[in-house]
């Protein structure tokens, strides 16, 4: 088989691995870095829904902060809320329907207006998981 022959075989191949259209979405940090909140977050859901979705936009991530409380929103204050792993909870004044189970209303919300919901995880230990010795799931 010649080079040639070999390249066409790869290039042809690898579009049947494509997605026809790239992925669109629409992501907090962008237009509110740490400041994003429920209510803003709802608000953008209602406008993708209306405007963005039927040109294919249909993920909506909550970026980095979730997990801050507003009063604080650029520190890791000592009052930033951890599961009994160390994992981050929502901040209950920022998402206040995530207090009883997490972003779970909120993104079944979205999810009723054909959203998929996406959410920014931190990487490593947090420090107050390291700090309060909490065993790593």
């Amino acid at each position: 088989m010649s080079l040639l022959s070999v390249l066409a075989l790869c290039v042809l191949s690898s579009h049947a691995f494509l997605a026809p259209i790239p992925p669109r979405g629409w992501n907090s940090w962008d237009a509110f870095h740490f400041w994003a909140n429920e209510t803003i977050i709802r608000q953008q859901a209602a406008a993708m829904s209306k405007t963005l979705a039927q040109v294919g936009y249909e993920y909506l991530v909550i970026d980095e902060g979730w997990y801050r409380p507003l009063s604080c929103p650029v520190c890791e204050p000592d009052n930033v809320v951890i599961d009994s792993y160390g994992r981050y909870i929502p901040s209950p004044d920022r998402y206040p329907s995530a207090a009883a189970n997490g972003f779970a209303a909120l993104c079944d919300d979205l999810h009723a207006v054909k959203l998929k919901c996406g959410i920014h995880v931190i990487r490593g230990v947090s420090r107050r998981a390291f700090d309060t010795a909490a065993p790593i799931l």
